[in-house]
């Protein structure tokens, strides 16, 4: 889960660029997939947590890299390249559209990231896959993949696997109609989805008890 915490922060225009960086730990010094680096430089705040930090560069870490990728409007291939670890030096600075005393989550189906905001502020960043756009068909109508857009909230909760006519949804939050936001086995980089918001099972395991029935859910591109 992709959670930021910048050390020695010293200023909140400081603590917004850092918190955009998604490696499960993003040191100092020279980084490369599946290894983690030395001990981080006290003078060069860069070192941000998502989840637990291990050393070992596993799946959650992948998808913490496709996240920082998405929404620094990089190439998604979860690498730590060289374009990826320039960037960690000046990242991009997410924040929410709707500034809010509580939790929500805000979907950018445009990034295909989730942020999960608590007082107005980024806690949490995800990749998501939404909506594909193409045509499917289904109990013999046709119809579109697109993940609808507007301010709702979550409805209604399933905590175990459900299967559908679409296929199974993990621990699924549903916040318009059938449309939920659940785990998946399958989380690409690119929008697939028959219009559900997925997210990776660990992602959604750390989510579950944070998205109460009621709590504000904005889609938007």
């Amino acid at each position: 889960m992709a959670r930021y915490q910048p050390r020695h922060a010293r200023s909140i225009s400081r603590r917004r660029r850092l918190v955009a960086a998604s490696a499960v730990v993003v040191l100092a010094g020279a980084l490369t997939a599946g290894l983690v680096a030395g001990p981080a430089d006290a003078a060069t705040p860069r070192v941000l947590r998502l989840g637990k930090v291990d050393s070992v560069f596993d799946n959650s870490t992948f998808h913490g890299v496709i996240a920082f990728q998405k929404v620094n409007g990089l190439g998604r291939d979860g690498v730590v390249g060289p374009m990826t670890r320039a960037k960690l030096a000046r990242p991009a600075a997410p924040r929410v559209i709707v500034r809010r005393s509580g939790s929500s989550l805000e979907i950018n189906l445009s990034r295909q990231v989730m942020i999960y905001a608590r007082g107005g502020g980024v806690v949490r960043i995800f990749d998501i896959s939404s909506g594909s756009g193409r045509l499917y068909t289904v109990d013999g109508q046709t119809r579109r993949a697109v993940t609808p857009t507007g301010n709702f909230h979550v409805t209604r909760k399933i905590n175990a696997w459900r299967t559908s006519k679409l296929g199974r949804l993990y621990r699924p939050a549903y916040f318009y109609g059938g449309y939920a936001v659940h785990g998946s086995w399958s989380v690409p980089a690119y929008p697939v989805s028959h219009g559900c918001v997925r997210v990776t099972i660990a992602v959604m395991d750390r989510l579950y008890n944070g998205i109460p029935v009621g709590l504000p859910v904005k889609v938007y591109r």
